[in-house]
């Protein structure tokens, strides 16, 4: 552009020296007074005459041979002038553009998506990046600024999350150790009390265990396990805890009571009366009946 701007200047320069048809004319005017002087003053006249229109014929053609050229150099220029306006302003619609799309994704919370290369999420793009291309930068930058504000919302949530959980896990752990204390009373500080090195791993499985205020006591009950327990790995400690929640959440088998003595409500029985002696009746009184009684004791005896 400087270079093009540079020859335009020249040749509108070229175009202002003093035509040769004004220094001729000039010389004619010189040359032809004296001949006027000798002569009439009609032919000084038409000589005067003469004299102005050559002077307005030659400027004219000078200024028409000269001004083509500046003319052409004018009308290129001010077309470039012209395309790098357009070029501009062109260049600011789509900045604001891409300025009003980085609003809107922020406002719905999607991932911008771009076809061009991916620009690394904590690095801000350069124009070198992208050879110099001004819209490519652009978008770029404005899918950078988006990711970052939406990063940023993600971490904020995920730390709000994490406090809102938390808070939640306090609460439960509060109703139960409630109704466990309420079931035990004393338990609950006798076994916050005991000598036990409780470790990260152990409070977390006690916090989160639906059975954790019956784990604390187990341990406090028996603090040789207790301390084989705060020995072992992370992963051991979790599953060591786990077989003692298995064993204080199982239910105990219910105490079966002693069989009751049957009491029957039969009468007692009524003792039998034997008699001493029975009256013997003679043959001829003695019914059918009597006859096979009499037959009877007879074979018994």
């Amino acid at each position: 552009m400087n270079e093009r701007l540079q020859a335009a200047i020249a040749a509108i320069e070229a175009s202002n020296p003093k035509p040769q048809a004004e220094a001729s004319a000039v010389t004619h005017v010189d040359n032809a007074t004296p001949a006027g002087e000798q002569g009439n003053s009609a032919a000084t006249v038409d000589d005067d005459q003469q004299i102005d229109d050559t002077d307005d014929s030659g400027e004219s053609a000078a200024s028409d041979g000269n001004d083509a050229p500046a003319q052409r150099q004018n009308k290129g220029v001010g077309k470039r002038i012209n395309e790098l306006t357009r070029e501009k302003y062109e260049a600011l619609r789509r900045a604001e553009a891409a300025e009003r799309r980085a609003q809107e994704l922020e406002q719905q919370g999607q991932p911008h998506a771009t076809g061009k290369d991916p620009v690394q999420s904590d690095s801000r793009p350069t124009l070198d990046q992208f050879n110099y291309d001004q819209d490519a930068y652009l978008e770029a930058l404005t899918d950078w600024r988006v990711s970052q504000r939406l990063n940023e919302r993600d971490s904020q949530q995920q730390v709000q999350q994490k406090r809102h959980q938390e808070q939640e896990r306090q609460r439960e752990f509060q109703g139960r150790l409630a109704s466990f204390e309420a079931e035990n009373p004393g338990k609950w500080e006798a076994a916050t009390k005991a000598p036990i090195n409780f470790t990260e791993p152990m409070l977390e499985v006690i916090a989160s265990s639906e059975v954790g205020p019956s784990i604390a006591v187990y341990l406090a009950e028996n603090l040789d396990r207790a301390d084989e327990i705060s020995r072992m790995t992370p992963y051991a400690q979790a599953a060591a805890l786990g077989r003692i929640e298995a064993s204080v959440s199982a239910p105990k088998p219910p105490q079966i009571p002693p069989h009751p003595k049957t009491v029957t409500k039969a009468p007692a029985v009524v003792p039998t009366i034997h008699g001493t002696a029975v009256a013997k009746k003679d043959a001829a009184s003695m019914t059918f009946e009597d006859h096979v009684a009499k037959v009877r004791e007879q074979h018994r005896r």
